[in-house]
Parts: structure tokens; sequence; C-alpha cells
């Protein structure tokens, strides 16, 4: 809640910006506080939801995290049509400070999540009501200081990369470490998957007005902001297919008496990751025929046969040489 009223303040910055340096660094600032909030979301949901149970809520979660961003390209493209680009950030202002509001209004009535907290608040309760000073909380709940919170924060991500005990396999890195050591397999390629999904995301948001815009198709600012439709569109499909992935990882569960099972949780991304392999292989081979067919295209255009243009090649080079 805090953070986010700090990302109100510099987005203010950035709308009231004078010139280019104090755009970039409040845009800079504002983009840093206000990924405190998409962080903790994942969290919180944990926080609710039993660990078997968090899957329709965080395919919700995960879909108005991707699609917000093309969303936001569709809506604003309307202000900046018709506005310009300080009034986009005015209205973005408007949202993202009434969405602050009702953040901070469901805090206030529901209270926190975490179950450290709500357990280290208890047991101070008790010690005051019974006053007995024994009463102690596990030692990973304990309250910490402000340097071992960053301590923590900058090492656990390494820490549960490398050691996380999810498959562990002992291999060899390259040919000039010969050091033999545990990774996590599934962990590694799970955030390289999740880098490459985060990065054909924003990769959409700048390649839209290179194709759609004047430059490529001729669209003004508004129709660029309606071909990203098309994307929120094909985002909307995931929580519907949720439904069949959420019964299977149910069904597998009860099966195994009960207990998680991880691997169930990611049925339709092996039959996804076999449709995307097909689909590079397809793309690929379509690049190769259309780069021949504009080749053939070319020779027979503009010299009558396929055979003339590397003849005039040839005459030129030694044209040039002589």
């Amino acid at each position: 809640m805090v953070s986010y009223f700090i990302y109100l303040m510099f987005l203010l910055g950035t709308a009231l910006a004078p010139n280019l340096g104090g755009f970039l660094a409040m845009r800079l600032l504002s983009g840093l506080f206000s990924s405190v909030t998409v962080a903790n979301f994942g969290g919180t949901i944990a926080d609710l939801y039993p660990s078997h149970a968090t899957g329709p809520a965080m395919s919700l979660f995960l879909w108005a995290a991707t699609c917000g961003s093309p969303m936001g390209f569709f809506l604003f493209a309307f202000v900046a049509q018709y506005r310009g680009w300080r009034d986009v950030l005015w209205a973005i202002m408007g949202v993202s400070a009434g969405l602050w509001v009702l953040m901070t209004v469901v805090l206030l009535v529901c209270g926190e999540t975490r179950h450290s907290v709500l357990l280290l608040r208890r047991v101070k309760q008790e010690r005051k009501r019974t006053g007995r000073d024994d009463l102690e909380v596990p030692e990973d709940m304990k309250k910490r200081g402000v340097s071992q919170l960053f301590r923590v924060a900058l090492i656990r991500p390494f820490k549960f990369l490398g050691t996380e005990a999810i498959s562990k396999f002992q291999i060899l890195i390259g040919w000039c470490c010969l050091v033999c050591s545990y990774l996590t397999i599934v962990v590694i390629f799970g955030a390289l998957y999740n880098g490459y999904l985060y990065g054909l995301s924003f990769l959409f948001n700048g390649a839209f007005g290179a194709v759609f815009g004047p430059t490529g198709h001729g669209f003004d600012i508004l129709q660029v902001g309606l071909c990203f439709l098309g994307i929120m569109v094909g985002i909307t499909f995931g929580p519907l297919t949720n439904i069949w992935q959420e019964r299977y990882f149910q069904k597998q569960r009860m099966q195994n008496g009960g207990k998680n099972v991880p691997e169930a949780r990611v049925q339709l991304g092996k039959v996804a990751a076999v449709g995307r392999l097909s689909n590079y292989i397809q793309e690929q081979v379509n690049m190769l025929m259309n780069k021949t067919l504009h080749r053939q295209f070319f020779q027979y255009r503009f010299s009558g046969s396929p055979g003339m243009v590397s003849s005039l090649h040839a005459r030129s080079r030694a044209r040039t040489l002589s």
C-alpha cells in the first residue's frame, strides 16, 4: 500500500516532468515502486488458499497481469490519438489512484494475510493475556531486521535456483568449469521459460508500433491500439484452458493420496512446448520459401532469366577490376 502510493507520486512527477531527463528518472522510479505490488500478489494468493487450491485464483491473477499491458495500449490509444502523451499519463494516474483507494479499503477491511505476521501477533496477545514470556514463534517466522531482510531477499532466489530439491541432477558445467554441482533443472528451465514469455510480452509492445504504425502498415495511434485486441483475446483463452488443467491436477492429486503432484500443473505446458517447436519450424520454412520466391521474382522481373543476374554481376566485377 505504501509502495503503491510512492509509485503514484513518481507517476505524478512523470506527468509533470519538464524535460527528458526528469521524465526518464521519474519513469524509472515509478516502475520500481509499482513492481512491489505485482511481486506480492502471488504470495498473497498463497496465503489465502491452500497449495492445492491456488490454481483458479492464480490463473485469474496471471490473466490480469498479462492482459493489463495490451489492454492499456488499447484503452489509452483513444487518449493518445486525440489528446497527447501527457494526458495519457494523467489518465494512468486516475486509474491507478482509483485502484490504490480500492486496495487500501480492502486491506483495511480484510487485514493482514501473511501467516508469520498473524502468528507473531497472536503470540504477543497470548503473552499479554497469560503473562508467559516463554511463548515463541518458530525461528523462521520471527521478525527480522532490515539488513537481514535485504540479505535474505537477495540471496534466497539464487539459493532456491541452485539447491531447491525438486529434481536434482549432477551435471558437468561446461568444458572450462569442470566442476560437478547440483542444479535444479526444473526451476532453472521454469525461470528461463518465464523470462522468455515476459520478453515476448514486452517485445510485442514495441513491435506492434513498428509493424502496424506509420513505418509499417500506416495505421494511426488508435488503429495500432486496436491491434492489441488480438493479444487480449489470446490471453483470455488461458483461464479457460486452465479449467481442464485444474481438473487433471486434482485428479492426479487424489490418485496420489491427497498429496500435490507438481508435474500435473504443467500438463498443457507439454503440449504447448511441442506446438511451439512445430510452429517455430513452420516459421523458418516459410521464411526460407519467401526468400527463395523473392529471389526468383527479382531475377525474372529484372533480367528475364534466372542466370542473367549472375552474368551481369560477373561483368560488373570484371569491369571494376580492369
